[in-house]
């Protein structure tokens, strides 16, 4: 029984979804241990966001049918590769037996590796909606009167396009909103670090953040310098 199941796992084609299988749980085990932050995967930010495009179109329909911008980026990849997987099992326990021709081995196999990845992608579709109210970002009325507030970064970075942030909300017994963050300069702000509020852009509905520290040096220089009487 082993042994066919590891024949399997790393026979054709499912060894392709096995490989990216062992890439995602190794992604998620760095997430897990904080080493890392959920829009790692390249180009994730700026996937998350560029989804969000106006217009129709085959990718705009499936970008919203997958929640992209809503759901992250790896996130969506990670149910993807996995059902993918699964259905790539499944197909080349009970197909794979009946084929005697190496060439159809490999024309069967190609089929199972393509059909595994469309029937992953529409269930996919169903599976990343209910995700989204865990993502989801949060603004509050009068946005402009958190300037000058202190967050902690949820991101692996902010950019000048990208970033999330929590600020905990005084006097409401510890609720904590997520917000959009960026940065205009050039920064090593990351997951865990302390940041200040400095500006905020209701059309884009993203507050602009400066590391603590920098804040705070230049805080202490400008209370350094002599006032003129």
């Amino acid at each position: 029984m082993i042994d066919e199941m590891l024949t399997t796992l790393l026979g054709f084609p499912t060894v392709i979804w096995t490989t990216l299988m062992l890439a995602i749980l190794g992604y998620w085990s760095l997430v897990m241990v904080g080493a890392l932050g959920i829009d790692i995967f390249p180009g994730d930010a700026e996937a998350e966001i560029d989804a969000q495009v106006e217009g129709g179109g085959v990718l705009s329909g499936l970008s919203h049918a997958l929640s992209l911008g809503q759901v992250p980026l790896t996130v969506v990849i990670s149910l993807l590769v996995f059902k993918s997987w699964l259905i790539s099992i499944a197909a080349q326990l009970f197909i794979m037996p009946l084929l005697i021709s190496g060439i159809l081995v490999g024309l069967i196999g190609t089929t199972i590796f393509l059909g595994s990845f469309v029937g992953a992608l529409w269930l996919t579709t169903y599976t990343a909606r209910p995700l989204k109210p865990l993502f989801r970002v949060h603004t509050v009325r009068g946005a402009g009167n958190l300037i000058g507030g202190q967050v902690i970064i949820t991101s692996s970075r902010v950019s000048e396009t990208f970033g999330t942030a929590i600020f905990k909300v005084p006097d409401h017994h510890g609720q904590e909103l997520l917000l959009n963050v960026v940065c205009d300069i050039p920064n090593d702000m990351a997951m865990d670090s302390a940041a200040v509020i400095t500006n905020y852009d209701p059309q884009c509905g993203s507050y602009t953040v400066r590391p603590l520290a920098q804040v705070g040096m230049v805080s202490t220089r400008s209370e350094s310098l002599p006032q003129e009487s």
